[in-house]
């Protein structure tokens, strides 16, 4: 246990090539929960964590808990459940990041709860064989976060998708990239989705690799769109791109930082923006369901950069 008691802060740092870590039995690794207590537990530099371990990461009051693999040839490969945060609780951040061509591997469940993060970089892969699931479908769970460039895969029951989802973020700031979801797909009207433009080839992008299905049977929650940048009127930007069936649709988009706004329609596997045009004043909204999105529109003329990150954001 890491940080686990009342104020006593703790960390644990596995590195080097040759490094590692072995359970035997089922043992229990935990990283925070102690109050004032901050935690701390990183595997890099090739180093590598094993065995029948169940893995929790948990803020707690004035403390936050962070479990970080990084670093090609750094790999965690578990036969049992991994849970980030704590189910309706509002505590400091509980962040499980892997990064920097490292890899994450667990055979059972993931659960990532309120204030929870998962943070997965560039060339970096997180598996969670059975299924993983971020929220729960309830509100009291509807902040977790999912954010990144690298891959998410479950091949077995999928991924259950309930909170919020930030292709090209990272704990430390907002940026651009693709997210790559690989394994079936679950979405809700508790689901939003973050895609931000700063230019016309630099915008997120989020691919996912099997069906894209609503939980609720219709909803597959809010798109918001933070636009830095005019577009032109012949520019498109395809944000999502399913190779599997898609059942279900989004149920509002917000548009961020434009003075105009577009068109949203599935083509093929592929939902895109294209046709920006002029805007009715803000307090106006209508259905999209004519141009294939059967979503509630709503403009924000001034850009919100930071709309709707992550409590940790300012920490």
């Amino acid at each position: 246990m890491v940080g686990n008691s009342a104020n006593n802060p703790g960390f644990l740092h596995i590195t080097g090539t040759g490094s590692s870590l072995t359970t035997a039995g089922t043992p229990y690794i935990s990283i925070g929960g102690g109050t004032n207590s901050p935690a701390i537990m990183v595997v890099d530099a090739g180093a590598t964590v094993s065995g029948n371990f169940a893995l929790a990461v948990n803020g707690n009051t004035n403390a936050d808990a962070t479990f970080s693999i990084r670093d090609t040839g750094s790999s965690l490969t578990s036969a049992n459940n991994v849970t980030v945060g704590i189910s309706g609780a509002s505590n400091r951040m509980s962040l499980l990041e892997v990064k920097s061509g490292a890899t994450f591997y667990t055979t059972a469940n993931t659960y990532l709860f309120n204030d929870a993060v998962i943070h997965v970089g560039a060339g970096s892969t997180y598996t969670s064989w059975n299924y993983l699931t971020l929220g729960d479908n309830t509100a009291a769970n509807a902040s977790a976060t999912l954010m990144g460039t690298g891959t998410v895969s479950s091949s077995n029951f999928g991924l259950y998708l309930f909170g919020r989802i930030r292709p090209g973020d990272t704990p430390e700031a907002a940026g651009t990239g693709t997210l790559t979801l690989d394994g079936p797909t679950r979405m809700s009207s508790l689901t939003t989705s973050l895609f931000e433009f700063t230019a016309p080839s630099n915008y997120d992008r989020i691919n996912i690799t099997g069906p894209l299905l609503s939980e609720d049977f219709a909803s597959l929650g809010s798109l918001v769109l933070d636009f830095e940048f005019a577009p032109s009127l012949s520019e498109t930007f395809t944000i999502f791109s399913v190779s599997g069936s898609i059942s279900g649709d989004f149920t509002d988009v917000i548009w961020s930082g434009l003075a105009t706004g577009g068109t949203l329609s599935w083509v093929g596997g592929d939902l895109v923006i294209s046709n920006v045009s002029a805007i009715p004043e803000p307090s106006v909204s209508f259905s999209l369901a004519a141009a294939g999105v059967g979503a509630t529109v709503v403009w924000l003329r001034r850009k919100r950069k930071n709309f709707l990150l992550p409590a940790f954001a300012a920490r």
